[in-house]
């Protein structure tokens, strides 16, 4: 990791470089304000040939495309280091399947650091990262006043802070670098890039964005036999508290991986066995930015909690963690709802274990009552309101509304 720092520390002294990569970051092709080093040494390979938004900012920059990897294999070439050019061989899109494949097969892998790091990206690709990115990039700004200065440090551990370079320049406009240690606070006043391993994910641009909606009267839809009531889960706002490491070389660093769950138990039979409840995952925007954080800003998140929560669903269960790849936890829960007894419907409660991996205690955890939800969620009992909507754990480490919506025939 360290000998790709240097590199990238020489190719950001050409600012065309430095825009080519904040595009890239801004084009939102992964998640959490972050690019692959792949897909920049790799132009022509990875995921940026495809993404319109990247060339378009490219275009609006006037910015040649390939400009970091250019710069990037020529001073690689200078280096004449094989281990090194092994490591950058392996990262190329195509090959990571491959290596998976011989670490199935027991492949005999040498025993140097680079090639296990190699190894160790395969489930962890290295990444570009810029944190607080917000801040500094505007894609538009086509004026004389862009600062291609920023600052690089690498991802050794997970860590709050850690050594870094800061750009300094001679009298005669020379650049170079000066050691500063590096933090939230420091990348907040300076525009800041991290070489590491952050847990990245290509955005799935598939999945059909819902966008936060006011209360409103009773929908019309012809055709359905009965009144339907939606829940969503819809703006979320994390209250300063950064959840993650600010630098990470396991992939648990960045901004919050937000998972939001649902538990129900409704019909479930519990004559004869005993039935657990489902527990199930929301799907929305599942990364929150550090910068989000540190402001407290809402994000819209709006995702489907509930698509027909029915009367007789007495209780629904919501939890909220935030999700890592390590540290394997279970939850403990339990709901009042309808169930199927001997065949017949009757009131009764049904446990039920969330089981979700996480450095972190759970943020939520608690029982909504369908009798009190509705009138309630729409501010009929007081509290503070955001777009319409209660606002619950105002005060607490993730603030969120939960948006209605009931369908009638």
């Amino acid at each position: 990791m360290e000998k790709v720092t240097e590199i990238v520390k020489e190719v950001y002294k050409n600012k065309e470089a430095i825009k080519e990569v904040n595009a890239a970051i801004i084009a939102k092709i992964y998640t959490d304000q972050s690019i692959l080093l792949k897909d920049m040494i790799y132009p022509n390979e990875g995921l940026l040939p495809a993404s319109k938004s990247f060339k378009a900012l490219t275009t609006k920059l006037n910015v040649q495309q390939g400009t970091f990897s250019n710069e990037f294999w020529a001073l690689v070439s200078k280096k004449n280091d094989s281990d090194f050019s092994t490591f950058l061989a392996g990262i190329k899109p195509g090959k990571t399947e491959a290596l998976k494949q011989d670490q199935k097969r027991g492949q005999n892998v040498k025993a140097n650091k680079l090639l296990q790091e190699q190894y160790q990206s395969v489930d962890g690709d290295v990444s570009l990262y810029y944190p607080y990115a917000e801040q500094y990039i505007s894609p538009f700004d086509n004026s004389g006043n862009y600062s291609p200065s920023t600052s690089v440090m690498t991802a050794t551990a997970e860590a709050d802070e850690g050594y870094g370079w800061q750009p300094v320049y001679d009298n005669n406009g020379n650049m170079g670098y000066t050691q500063v240690v590096i933090n939230d606070d420091y990348a907040y006043a300076n525009p800041t890039l991290i070489i590491g391993i952050n847990g990245i994910e290509p955005v799935d641009y598939s999945i059909p964005a819902i966008l936060t909606f006011p209360p409103g009267p009773p929908v019309q839809a012809p055709g359905l036999p009965r009144e339907v009531k939606q829940v969503y889960v819809g703006d979320v706002r994390v209250n300063g508290h950064q959840y993650d490491h600010f630098v990470s070389f396991t992939g648990n660093g960045g901004g919050l991986e937000i998972r939001f769950t649902r538990a129900d138990g409704y019909l479930k039979q519990i004559d004869g066995q005993v039935q657990a409840a489902d527990v199930f995952v929301i799907n929305g925007n599942p990364y929150i930015s550090r910068w989000h954080i540190k402001n407290k800003k809402w994000v819209d998140f709006t995702a489907t909690w509930d698509g027909d929560w029915e009367p007789a669903n007495l209780e629904q269960n919501l939890a909220i963690y935030e999700d890592d790849n390590a540290a394997t936890s279970t939850l403990s829960l339990s709901i009042g709802t309808t169930v199927s007894v001997g065949g017949q419907k009757q009131t009764g409660t049904v446990g039920g274990t969330l089981t979700y991996k996480s450095l972190d205690e759970i943020i939520r955890q608690n029982n909504h009552k369908y009798a009190s939800f509705f009138p309630l969620n729409r501010g009929a009992g007081g509290g503070t309101t955001y777009n319409g909507w209660l606002v619950y754990d105002e005060n607490g480490g993730v603030s969120f509304t939960m948006p209605d919506k009931t369908l009638i025939p």
